[in-house]
């Protein structure tokens, strides 16, 4: 019995909490590593674009980084790994917790709005064309990660309503707690009901907006032309990652954490003993799925920091000179053809 204990209550979340996002991470820096491919550049926009790169991947470094120790911080104080510190979990009704993973990937984007991109200044150096290309918020990002961030958002939302359904009041009239009766008996624990989904809901709708916002301030200034195109388009996708995989990290840890808090609560059960029946008892409506529901929360929790913690090892982005002098200037105008034609073939997303 105490080995079946230390394994569910202490194994299996630090292995999914650690090894899932060790994984992603190890194949999203495999995927970077293989784009190595530099980007030629006019001399005259050169010393525009080279800084304009470095300062995009330092920011996503910084910021990706700032936001996964406190999300860390807060799953090691805050949330489920918090006992291991000798520290007992509060239970008292506090919903600022339940929204602590959203509202700081929030600010993280927004800091990341209100700082202005050096890409755009120098892609007019390079360019007085206008610019008719349709684009939209999907434009420089792989069509799956939009996808994938919007299920992420639905099923964030889907559990905090089912749980609220099911949620009950308690003596002060919060609807915070899961109540199982038998009878005269009954039983309650700590629940994630309306009291605690309502801020969250709202603090979820902040960071959908946020994000929103950050997509539409990246796609919505002219794109360069010529040489500079393949290095402007390469510093919006990974603006557009590091943008979206913030928003994506933040709901899959509080989604992980709205499953195990269920997923514990839902294994909760009463028993009594009627005479001439014998012992009766009765498990929670949750029962049924409250073990699977509790193990894939530390999954998708991992899965989450794994998101979180990618733009942190984006690699920099090189940027090279194309200098075209008389005696090369058939080579070089082939060499920039190429690179335009690549760079056609180039905008696919790259994780």
């Amino acid at each position: 019995m105490v080995l079946r204990m230390w394994f569910f209550y202490t194994l299996l979340p630090l292995v999914t909490a650690t090894i899932v996002p060790l994984g992603i991470l190890l194949h999203g820096i495999r995927a970077d590593v293989r784009d190595q491919s530099p980007h030629a550049l006019e001399t005259a926009g050169q010393s525009d674009w080279e800084p304009a790169a470095a300062t995009h991947v330092r920011r996503a470094r910084l910021v990706a980084g700032t936001v996964a120790g406190f999300f860390l911080v807060d799953l090691l104080w805050v949330g489920p790994f918090s006992g291991w510190f000798g520290g007992a979990p509060d239970y008292s009704p506090n919903w600022l917790p339940r929204i602590l993973p959203v509202s700081i990937a929030a600010a993280a984007i927004l800091v990341l709005v209100l700082l202005p991109s050096r890409s755009v200044g120098a892609g007019r150096v390079l360019t007085a064309e206008m610019d008719l290309q349709p684009r939209n918020l999907g434009s420089f990002g792989s069509p799956w990660w939009l996808v994938a961030w919007l299920v992420f958002a639905v099923a964030l939302v889907l559990t905090v309503v089912l749980a609220g359904l099911v949620s009950s009041p308690d003596d002060e009239g919060r609807y915070s707690i899961l109540i199982i009766n038998l009878g005269s008996a009954s039983a309650r624990g700590d629940f994630l009901g309306w009291f605690y989904g309502v801020p969250l809901l709202c603090a979820l709708g902040v960071l959908m907006v946020l994000t929103l916002l950050a997509l539409w301030s990246i796609v919505r200034p002219t794109v360069a032309k010529r040489a500079a195109r393949a290095v402007d388009i390469q510093l919006r996708r990974l603006q557009t990652r590091t943008v979206l995989s913030l928003s994506s990290g933040a709901l899959l840890v509080t989604l992980g954490l709205a499953w195990t808090s269920i997923g514990f609560a839902g294994r909760m059960y009463i028993g009594t003993t009627f005479p001439g029946v014998g012992d009766v008892r009765v498990g929670s409506p949750l029962e049924a799925i409250a073990m699977p529901l509790w193990a894939a929360g530390f999954v998708v929790e991992g899965l989450g920091l794994a998101l979180i913690m990618l733009p942190v090892f984006t690699r920099r982005i090189r940027v090279s000179s194309a200098v075209e002098t008389p005696s090369t200037a058939p080579a070089n105008a082939n060499a920039i053809a190429g690179a335009g034609a690549g760079t056609e073939r180039s905008e696919q997303w790259h994780s």
